[in-house]
């Protein structure tokens, strides 16, 4: 009796004490809850076509949070289980939306950026200053040295000759701006010159100088023909005392606007 007795007690502990067995669902609690899945997976398809706004974001991840708790609370049994094993999921659950809000305060905080006022070139060629262009000055001459550095000595050589670096492996070799007029493919006139740069010179290494603003080509025409300096002139120009300027300007349009790189990266992300 006594061992009776201390088996009965025993098995009563395991029940109304801190060990029992795994809670036994009924069939159609599983049923309803997979219908509420299907039911919600189909809401969920529905919503991806309704344009919410700013409430996109919000609507699906609320149903997909709901989705989750159904599957966790009952094919998972957190509902039936104890508030222990309840804390531990739930908290690592509120670690990932730490981990979420703190990633994403960066975007929360960082200022907007100010909408950028798209601008043409900063000067466009008419009859008024094109004479100015063709006339030079000492301010063209210096910036038409510094462009030439940047972009023409490393194959013209830093003195014009034709004996840059770059040039070595060039066939046709590089312009030498102090060899004889007759040698110049277009003419050294200044805009013979300047046509070379605006279009470049098919078949050999000389690009187009498109990209250039007309008085930095300008500025260019005026620095390489100091380097000329001393030969006659040859080849004039076909066009006469036509504003080749004007023509090529209006041939090709005016550079196209341009905006600021990040800006463009973001466009492109959006």
């Amino acid at each position: 009796m006594g061992n009776n007795h201390d088996k009965h007690g025993s098995h009563d502990d395991n029940h109304g004490g801190g060990l029992h067995g795994h809670h036994l669902i009924p069939i159609p609690v599983y049923v309803k809850t997979l219908l509420a899945l299907v039911v919600l997976t189909v809401l969920t398809m529905w919503i991806s076509t309704v344009d919410l706004g700013k409430f996109n974001i919000v609507g699906n991840l609320g149903i997909a949070s709901l989705k989750a708790s159904l599957v966790m609370a009952f094919f998972m049994g957190l509902k039936y289980d104890n508030n222990l094993n309840r804390a531990f999921i739930l908290s690592s659950f509120g670690a990932l939306a730490i981990l979420v809000v703190m990633s994403a305060s960066d975007l929360w905080v960082r200022p907007k950026p100010l909408p950028v006022a798209v601008k043409s070139a900063k000067s466009l060629v008419t009859k008024e200053n094109l004479s100015k262009f063709e006339a030079g000055s000492p301010e063209m001459l210096d910036s038409g040295k510094k462009l030439y550095d940047m972009n023409c000595a490393v194959c013209h050589g830093a003195g014009g000759k034709g004996d840059g670096a770059g040039g070595v492996a060039l066939n046709p070799k590089p312009r030498n701006f102090s060899a004889d007029a007759g040698t110049w493919t277009f003419g050294n006139t200044a805009k013979s010159i300047y046509h070379t740069l605006y279009m470049g010179s098919p078949g050999t290494g000389m690009a187009s100088y498109k990209s250039l603003l007309p008085e930095d080509r300008w500025a260019l025409v005026h620095y390489v023909m100091s380097l000329s300096s001393g030969n006659k002139v040859g080849k004039a120009d076909d066009k006469g005392n036509a504003d080749i300027e004007l023509e090529l300007a209006s041939a090709g349009g005016p550079p196209k606007p341009s905006i600021p790189i990040d800006l463009a990266i973001d466009r492109v992300a959006q």
